[in-house]
Order: C-alpha cells, then structure tokens, then sequence
C-alpha cells in the first residue's frame, strides 16, 4: 500500500500513458476521467497481489487476488511434503494454497469449537487419500491435521 500512497499521494495529473506504464497498465487496466478512477487488474506489493481501484491523489481500494484453485483434488495433492508444509494459525485459504486444491465441502464437520475441513481423492489409480484440518470456529485459524494414504 506505501508504494501506492507514494505514487499517487501527489499526482494532480490526469491519467497518462506514463501513469498507466507506473502502475503496471494491462489489457484489463482502465481509466475513467469522469471519476477520476484507475483500475489496475494486479499489482504485486511485497510478495502480495493486489486489485487495486485507484483515484488519483487517493487509494479508493485494494483488495488481495487469489488464486483460483481446481475444485477436486488430484493424487499429486497429497505428499508429504505438502501435509509437513500446513502449519497451525493458517487459514482454509492459506491451507487450500498449501495443498493446490479447494477442501469437500460436503466433508465438512462441526463440533463445539472446531470445523474438520478434509481435502481428498479417491481413484481406482491412487486409491483413496486426505488430509483433514481442524479449525478454531472462533478464530477460523488451522488448530492440528492429520491424513491418510499417502
């Protein structure tokens, strides 16, 4: 964000080919002059992409992308080193990118204080694998894991 208050916190200037070039301008990249407002698809600030709509002299918002994930998990999903990688304090998001794939929902478990979320595969190939998560249902952070078939 320090870099877009740094670019933006004294431009009076209307949005030029030089602005758009400074903000990383793509195709998906626009300009309103009725509103004064730049969109810029992505912008990667510290290892973190953003969506960022801004208005010149002000950030109007920025927003973190994410990435979309396949929604079924595949057998390459379930390694070792991807379960060693999912760490207590992590998000579902943060656990979904770990693992590369988005959790069954439909294997979603609720009890007193905690969310089991379960990614897993099942195929006559790879036979049957997962990696289940617990959650704090307060906090929605990672609380332990535990897996299977792999």
């Amino acid at each position: 964000m320090t870099i877009f208050r740094h670019l933006f916190r004294q431009a009076s200037v209307s949005c030029s080919l030089f602005a758009l070039a400074l903000c990383g301008a793509a195709q998906a990249d626009s300009y309103d002059p009725a509103t004064n407002q730049l969109t810029v698809d992505s912008v990667m600030v510290n290892g973190v992409n953003y969506k960022a709509v801004v208005t010149i002299g002000n950030i109007v918002s920025a927003s973190p992308v994410t990435a979309v994930l396949p929604a079924q998990c595949g057998s390459a999903n379930f390694t070792t080193a991807i379960y060693s990688a999912i760490k207590p304090g992590m998000t579902v998001d943060q656990v979904n990118a770990v693992i590369g794939c988005q959790f069954t929902p439909s294997l979603t478990v609720r009890s007193t204080g905690t969310i089991q979320y379960q990614w897993f595969v099942s195929s006559p190939t790879a036979g049957t694998k997962f990696i289940l998560v617990f959650f704090d249902a307060t906090t929605l952070l990672s609380t332990r894991t535990g897996s299977g078939g792999f």
